[in-house]
Protein backbone atom coordinates (compact mmCIF):
# COMPACT_ATOMS: atom_id res chain seq x y z
CA UNK A 1 0.00 0.00 0.00
CA UNK A 2 1.41 3.79 -1.05
CA UNK A 3 2.06 6.00 2.25
CA UNK A 4 0.65 9.18 3.15
CA UNK A 5 3.72 10.41 1.37
CA UNK A 6 3.15 9.13 -1.65
CA UNK A 7 -0.19 10.70 -1.87
CA UNK A 8 1.39 14.22 -0.30
CA UNK A 9 3.62 14.19 -3.40
CA UNK A 10 0.74 13.38 -5.89
CA UNK A 11 -1.28 16.24 -4.63
CA UNK A 12 1.28 18.89 -4.68
CA UNK A 13 2.63 17.60 -8.22
CA UNK A 14 -1.05 18.00 -9.07
CA UNK A 15 -1.61 21.59 -7.49
CA UNK A 16 1.40 22.59 -8.08
CA UNK A 17 3.18 21.08 -10.69
CA UNK A 18 3.39 23.14 -14.40
CA UNK A 19 4.83 19.87 -16.10
CA UNK A 20 3.64 19.15 -19.30
CA UNK A 21 5.19 16.36 -20.92
CA UNK A 22 4.66 13.15 -20.46
CA UNK A 23 9.31 12.68 -19.91
CA UNK A 24 8.93 15.42 -16.91
CA UNK A 25 6.15 13.73 -15.41
CA UNK A 26 8.20 10.29 -14.86
CA UNK A 27 10.91 11.90 -14.08
CA UNK A 28 9.06 13.66 -11.37
CA UNK A 29 7.25 10.43 -9.90
CA UNK A 30 11.12 8.91 -10.36
CA UNK A 31 12.56 11.47 -8.35
CA UNK A 32 9.53 11.20 -5.73
CA UNK A 33 10.25 7.26 -5.48
CA UNK A 34 6.46 6.83 -6.59
CA UNK A 35 5.26 3.40 -8.14
CA UNK A 36 2.25 5.17 -10.00
CA UNK A 37 0.97 2.05 -11.25
CA UNK A 38 0.61 0.34 -8.38
CA UNK A 39 -0.50 3.84 -6.69
CA UNK A 40 -3.18 4.07 -9.40
CA UNK A 41 -4.86 0.04 -8.78
CA UNK A 42 -4.66 1.03 -5.19
CA UNK A 43 -6.89 3.63 -5.20
CA UNK A 44 -9.06 2.16 -7.67
CA UNK A 45 -9.54 -1.05 -4.86
CA UNK A 46 -9.83 1.61 -2.32
CA UNK A 47 -12.47 3.30 -4.50
CA UNK A 48 -14.29 0.23 -5.32
CA UNK A 49 -14.01 -1.35 -1.80
CA UNK A 50 -15.79 1.97 -0.22
CA UNK A 51 -18.50 1.71 -2.69
CA UNK A 52 -19.19 -1.69 -2.43
CA UNK A 53 -19.46 -0.34 1.67
CA UNK A 54 -22.17 2.43 0.53
CA UNK A 55 -24.19 -0.42 -1.30
CA UNK A 56 -23.83 -2.74 2.08
CA UNK A 57 -25.21 0.47 4.70
CA UNK A 58 -28.08 1.05 2.00
CA UNK A 59 -29.35 -2.48 2.05
CA UNK A 60 -29.31 -2.57 5.94
CA UNK A 61 -31.23 0.67 5.83
CA UNK A 62 -33.60 -0.61 3.26
CA UNK A 63 -33.97 -4.04 5.59
CA UNK A 64 -33.99 -2.10 8.65
CA UNK A 65 -37.43 0.34 7.31
CA UNK A 66 -38.67 -2.80 6.05
CA UNK A 67 -39.05 -4.69 9.03
CA UNK A 68 -40.14 -1.62 10.81
CA UNK A 69 -42.88 -0.72 8.29
CA UNK A 70 -44.20 -4.47 8.03
CA UNK A 71 -44.44 -4.75 12.34
CA UNK A 72 -46.35 -1.02 12.01
CA UNK A 73 -48.25 -2.98 9.06
CA UNK A 74 -49.52 -6.05 11.04
CA UNK A 75 -49.70 -4.05 14.23
CA UNK A 76 -52.23 -1.58 12.88
CA UNK A 77 -54.45 -4.41 10.75
CA UNK A 78 -53.76 -7.64 11.48
CA UNK A 79 -55.71 -10.15 9.19
CA UNK A 80 -57.34 -7.04 7.07
CA UNK A 81 -55.77 -5.98 4.08
CA UNK A 82 -57.45 -2.02 1.84
CA UNK A 83 -60.24 -2.72 0.39
CA UNK A 84 -58.99 -2.53 -3.23
CA UNK A 85 -56.59 -5.19 -2.87
CA UNK A 86 -59.62 -6.97 -1.63
CA UNK A 87 -61.54 -6.58 -4.10
CA UNK A 88 -58.19 -7.62 -6.28
CA UNK A 89 -58.20 -10.96 -4.19
CA UNK A 90 -61.86 -11.72 -4.90
CA UNK A 91 -61.43 -11.15 -8.25
CA UNK A 92 -58.32 -13.23 -8.06
CA UNK A 93 -59.65 -15.84 -6.23
CA UNK A 94 -62.23 -15.82 -8.34
CA UNK A 95 -60.02 -16.61 -11.32
CA UNK A 96 -58.18 -19.02 -9.90
CA UNK A 97 -60.85 -21.04 -8.03
CA UNK A 98 -58.16 -23.91 -6.89
CA UNK A 99 -56.69 -21.61 -5.05
CA UNK A 100 -57.49 -21.90 -0.90
CA UNK A 101 -58.52 -18.70 0.88
CA UNK A 102 -55.08 -19.22 2.86
CA UNK A 103 -53.17 -19.02 0.07
CA UNK A 104 -54.93 -15.88 -1.32
CA UNK A 105 -54.03 -14.10 1.69
CA UNK A 106 -50.86 -14.92 1.76
CA UNK A 107 -50.43 -13.36 -1.86
CA UNK A 108 -52.14 -10.45 -0.43
CA UNK A 109 -49.60 -10.35 2.18
CA UNK A 110 -46.87 -10.99 -0.10
CA UNK A 111 -48.21 -8.04 -2.35
CA UNK A 112 -48.15 -5.35 0.59
CA UNK A 113 -44.41 -6.40 1.55
CA UNK A 114 -43.56 -5.81 -2.11
CA UNK A 115 -45.57 -2.60 -1.50
CA UNK A 116 -43.75 -1.93 1.03
CA UNK A 117 -39.93 -2.70 -0.40
CA UNK A 118 -40.97 -0.27 -3.52
CA UNK A 119 -42.15 2.21 -1.57
CA UNK A 120 -38.37 1.99 0.59
CA UNK A 121 -36.41 1.95 -2.41
CA UNK A 122 -38.11 5.04 -3.92
CA UNK A 123 -37.98 6.80 -0.40
CA UNK A 124 -34.22 5.91 0.04
CA UNK A 125 -33.09 6.83 -3.45
CA UNK A 126 -35.01 10.62 -3.26
CA UNK A 127 -33.35 10.59 -0.15
CA UNK A 128 -30.02 9.83 -1.64
CA UNK A 129 -30.46 12.93 -4.23
CA UNK A 130 -31.35 15.74 -1.88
Amino acid sequence: MNTKNDIDALLDFYLFSDLEDKAAVDEYLNEEGIDFESFYKDLGTLIKKKKAELKIQRGKRIIEKYRDKLKKLKNNSPGTGSGEQEKLALAFHKKHKDLSEDEVKEIIEEAKKLDIIKNIIREDEQSDKS
